[in-house]
């Protein structure tokens, strides 16, 4: 009688779970949006704004930290990532934002994967 029940409770559930994972797949579908703009100024070595129809974004790189302006190399990492993105279009692939408000994302720059490039130039850590 328990398999009974626990096979007529699953298929009970069934409508409700396919309706569940569909927003789920819809929230994540929104919330991992392409952005396209052009970037307008460098902050530090993983974090930048980001012109998208005339709005500005301030986006941090997701997965890699950069040193600060006060650190050691805080200087040169913001250097390194100004040549590679400053005025340059930019694709944000967004995926959340964090406790200052600024927008994760992983961030391509003409092409260019920002943050691998700023730890292949050894400007930035994973």
């Amino acid at each position: 009688m328990a398999v009974f029940q626990n096979i007529q409770s699953h298929y009970k559930c069934r409508p409700i779970c396919a309706i569940v994972s569909a927003a789920l797949l819809f929230a994540v579908h929104i919330h991992a949006a392409t952005l396209d703009g052009r970037v307008t100024h460098v902050v530090d070595g993983d974090t930048l704004d980001v012109i998208v129809q005339d709005k500005r974004i301030r986006v941090r790189i997701l997965d890699i930290d950069a040193p600060e302006h006060a650190q050691p190399y805080g200087h040169r990492s913001r250097q390194s990532f100004i040549a590679l993105c400053r005025g340059e279009a930019a694709t944000d692939r967004r995926h959340k934002h964090d406790r200052n408000g600024r927008m994760l994302a992983s961030v391509r720059c003409n092409g260019t994967d920002a943050g691998a490039e700023q730890v292949r130039r050894g400007m930035a850590l994973v």
